[in-house]
């Protein structure tokens, strides 16, 4: 914009001297015209008193008082010769400065004719950049509208794979706690075994209620861990699809919290510690049980 600004101020400077330089041209043609009309004017004076002068030298041998007059015509004569020098001379002047003049006038014309050139280049290109950022503002309104509808197909393929796995992992919590339910009744347990397997069912429904806990997915594969080397040889089978369930369960944990953290949500935190209260509350459930046989072994 500065650059802009000092080439229309050099243009203007530049008009303002070519019409100054006309001006004055105009004024220098006008002087020569009058000075021509004066020397033409002169020489046809001169050449009167030229006559004149003969005119009296014809006379001289007449009277003394002609030969004053001729006298007198003779200096009249060699001052206007005088000035006439003089005024030629200025008229030489005026060509000169009017020579020098219209030289200006070129070259001012020729840097004015620049200028112009440079002031349509530069429009061109202004008129280029403005298209190209057109352009590049309609291309990046594309991308930004491709990257939209990729961000919502991919949201919408996460929420169908995490609603399969929901699936998958509900059918198996439902197969193991029918699989434990139907060892429960044919093969009664013992008090350990009786406090493990209501654990081990306390475990998987609270896995139920929250899917995406990462502190209670760690508490679910140790205690699972415990059921599995402490349990008899008939608990074992039930709890091993229990804990296929379990793990299925945990699989989801570990995939919804990203999921959750790509949609932009912050999954709540729940204590472990609600985990063995819940445990504890079993054991002391069974503690408050009176048996009045002995326990089957």
């Amino acid at each position: 914009m500065a650059t802009n600004s000092f080439e229309y101020g050099r243009l203007a400077e530049l008009e303002h001297g070519h019409s100054r330089l006309r001006k004055e041209t105009g004024e220098m043609r006008r002087l020569l015209e009058v000075a021509d009309e004066e020397v033409a004017e002169l020489r046809m004076e001169n050449a009167a008193l030229t006559s004149k002068v003969k005119n009296l030298e014809s006379s001289l041998s007449d009277t003394g008082q002609n030969q004053a007059e001729l006298r007198r015509v003779t200096g009249l004569l060699a001052d206007e010769q005088s000035s006439n020098r003089s005024k030629e001379h200025e008229i030489k002047k005026l060509k000169e400065d009017r020579k020098n003049l219209m030289e200006q006038d070129k070259v001012s014309s020729a840097q004015l004719k620049d200028l112009q050139q440079q002031k349509e280049q530069i429009e061109l290109n202004t008129s280029n950049l403005k298209a190209t950022l057109q352009r590049l503002q309609i291309r990046m309104e594309d991308i930004q509208h491709e990257l939209k509808l990729k961000d919502e197909t991919i949201h919408q393929d996460l929420r169908l794979r995490i609603k399969d796995l929901e699936s998958q992992v509900e059918l198996q919590q439902e197969e193991a706690a029918r699989l434990v339910t139907h060892q429960y009744t044919q093969n009664p347990l013992s008090i350990a075994a009786e406090v493990e397997l209501q654990a081990s069912l306390a475990v998987v429904e609270s896995s139920k209620q929250d899917e995406t806990d990462d502190g209670k997915k760690t508490a679910v594969k140790d205690f699972s861990k415990s059921q599995c080397h402490s349990g008899g040889k008939t608990l074992q089978g039930s709890l091993t699809t229990g804990i296929l369930a379990i793990g299925g369960v945990v699989v989801l944990a570990v995939l919804a919290p990203l999921v959750l953290d790509i949609w932009g949500y912050n999954a709540d935190h729940i204590s472990v510690n609600n985990l063995w209260k819940t445990v504890h509350d079993l054991f002391l459930h069974y503690c408050d049980i009176q048996y009045k046989c002995l326990p089957p072994v």
